[in-house]
């Protein structure tokens, strides 16, 4: 093994490695596929500062090696991010737009007008919509709500629907997770009377939709000091500036007033299912949310926690994106979002129970189709050669599900390491969603090709899309180029950055300890990535379609481990590998053990 620095013996656990590789299958002579090969230069945090965090806060060297590679060198930095306070949020007034959106809000609740919730089909979507509506309803005020069928009506809003909306005699409508872009269907409301106000995080277009009242924090002109929430997190700012203004009118002093701290299970729910940032403010928003999430006394998150198998114990991030959240996500990929809404705002345990059934049965039909549609990707990828020689995946077809297009192409891109967008076909209109990787600002690519497509949406890391069967192939040349232009070809592999060298026997459940306390991770807050040199491969066999099962040895200690997606790197038994991985606790039937989650085998 070569290093083009940095002492090949080892090395201190303050070390972080930045790891540098191409793209698989972008050359047979050249692509690294082995830590050895992708392990570049040493990043040395200083020893001063991780000494002084040891010091001040009484955690271990470790721990204070972790938040300074992070950036969370100071005292005050590394404090207020191992313990993020609901005090220090700031306050939502900041937020352009508020002060209209809270003032309509409430001469709505005084003239009892009808009240419509329209939100979008993800979990950050259901969740925003079932802050507003749980919250109104300790108000005792009803509003109705309205999630799009995303393989009927696709995304955001439309202009039949408003306009029947107008016929029922709804005279306010609030956006939640959509409608910063739905400039025509905004216009088309106010020609009918209809007051619209916008509570949404994804990019602002040029020309903003003319709404009573827009609340995005991404607009150039606000002064909200964090523009990365979910718009779960823009409701509960939402609804605290709402909160603070019917107790300044007094209108506590004859009702329980909400505590809108029982919210935040939604809140963290929304906020770590939709790939934010997990920085700032939204951390605060997350940790706080999972403490609410696994103690919630919520029927719908109660019966969502007991299908998932997650009762009885702490809620952490994996659990909300391994278990929680693709649940509530499946209903929405499959078309009936409103179920998920009616889980997370049911108000008895019997109801709540058969609700969460069905999401159940949702997710079990969703794994289904998502299998079958990434294999059949990863042989396309795989028979094409021109596609391991481009800097990102761009793939169609007639018979996909296009509920599970952002899914899948999360996995392609966990696989490949390129921005991917799968499209699927109905007639002569597709839709598809994309999926980024670190330091590649998906939307702003799709921006540059726009002519090509009828509609997008998102932001940095995730997208939406239509686009028609006739300009497929036009859009697909003018986003590779356009990528090609931001990233030189993306002949690069995202950056493996390695915290710590550690042997096994030091893989215990300590270092898991200190490993949570910088948890939830996510966006902005990777996972602490560690490397262990020269372990000897006991056994490695094949589990599931394509993952490896490792038993691990160095000396007398013995760990196992779990190499997802990478069947095809199967090394021979009684050789020596170094192996980059996350810890993780492996649950089995009750039992509970470490697993090193591997992610880059020499």
């Amino acid at each position: 093994m070569s290093y083009e620095s940095g002492n090949p013996e080892r090395r201190p656990e303050s070390s972080r490695t930045s790891a540098v590789g191409q793209v698989p299958g972008s050359s047979a002579d050249s692509a690294p596929e082995t830590p050895a090969q992708r392990l570049r230069h040493t990043l040395n945090p200083a020893n001063e500062s991780v000494a002084r965090l040891v010091d001040a806060l009484g955690v271990s060297r470790l721990v204070a090696t972790l938040l300074v590679n992070r950036g969370h060198e100071s005292v005050l930095e590394a404090r207020r991010f191992l313990e993020p306070k609901l005090a220090d949020l700031p306050s939502p007034f900041l937020m352009k737009g508020m002060r209209k959106a809270v003032d309509r809000i409430l001469v709505a609740i005084r003239d009892d007008e009808p009240i419509l919730v329209w939100g979008d089909y993800d979990v950050d979507g259901v969740t925003s919509i079932s802050q507003i509506v749980l919250f109104m309803r300790e108000l005792g005020v009803q509003v109705a709500y309205h999630v799009p069928n995303r393989l009927q009506d696709g995304y955001g809003l439309s202009i039949e629907r408003l306009e029947s909306l107008v016929d029922e005699g709804v005279r306010l409508l609030v956006t939640v997770d959509c409608g910063i872009s739905a400039v025509e269907e905004i216009s088309r409301a106010q020609e009918l009377g209809l007051d619209v106000i916008i509570i949404d995080h994804h990019q602002v277009p040029p020309v903003l939709p003319k709404a009573l009242a827009v609340i995005d924090p991404h607009q150039p002109d606000c002064p909200f000091p964090f523009s990365d929430l979910a718009a779960c997190g823009l409701v509960f700012f939402f609804l605290i500036a709402l909160r603070s203004e019917l107790r300044r009118r007094g209108v506590f002093s004859r009702m329980r007033e909400p505590d809108l701290r029982e919210y935040l299970d939604l809140v963290g729910f929304g906020t770590i299912a939709d790939m934010v940032s997990l920085s700032g403010v939204n951390r605060v928003l997350a940790v706080r949310g999972l403490h609410q999430l696994s103690r919630s006394a919520r029927p719908g998150i109660q019966a969502l926690r007991e299908v998932c198998g997650v009762n009885g114990r702490s809620v952490d991030g994996t659990a909300v994106g391994f278990e929680l959240g693709p649940r509530v996500n499946a209903v929405g990929r499959l078309g009936n979002a409103r179920l998920a809404v009616e889980l997370l705002t049911a108000v008895e345990m019997g109801s709540a129970r058969a609700l969460a059934g069905e999401v159940d049965d949702a997710n079990r039909r969703r794994r289904e189709a998502q299998k079958g549609i990434f294999e059949e990707v990863v042989e396309r990828i795989e028979a094409d050669r021109r596609s391991g020689e481009t800097s990102a995946i761009v793939l169609g077809d007639d018979s996909w599900h296009t509920g599970v297009m952002g899914i899948v192409a999360s996995k392609v891109v966990e696989r490949y390491e390129r921005p991917s967008i799968l499209v699927a076909f109905e007639g002569d209109v597709g839709r598809g969603s994309g999926r980024s990787v670190p330091g590649v600002d998906l939307f702003d690519a799709l921006g540059a090709c726009s002519s090509h497509l009828d509609a997008f949406g998102g932001h940095h890391m995730a997208v939406g899309l239509t686009v028609r069967r006739s300009k497929f192939e036009s859009f697909r040349a003018a986003f590779l180029e356009s990528m090609n232009e931001r990233v030189g070809g993306f002949t690069a592999l995202t950056p493996l950055e390695v915290d710590a060298e550690v042997g096994l026997e030091e893989v215990n459940w300590d270092l898991l300890r200190d490993v949570n306390l910088l948890g939830p991770y996510g966006t902005d807050n990777p996972a602490p990535l560690f490397l262990v040199r020269a372990a000897r491969i006991e056994s490695a066999r094949v589990v599931g379609c394509d993952h490896l099962q490792l038993l691990l040895r160095q000396g007398e200690t013995l760990r196992s481990a779990i190499a997802f997606g990478m069947a095809h790197l199967r090394p021979e038994e009684g050789s020596e590998r170094d192996v980059v991985f996350q810890l993780e606790v492996d649950r089995w039937r009750g039992q509970e053990s470490l697993r090193l989650r591997v992610v880059a085998l020499d």
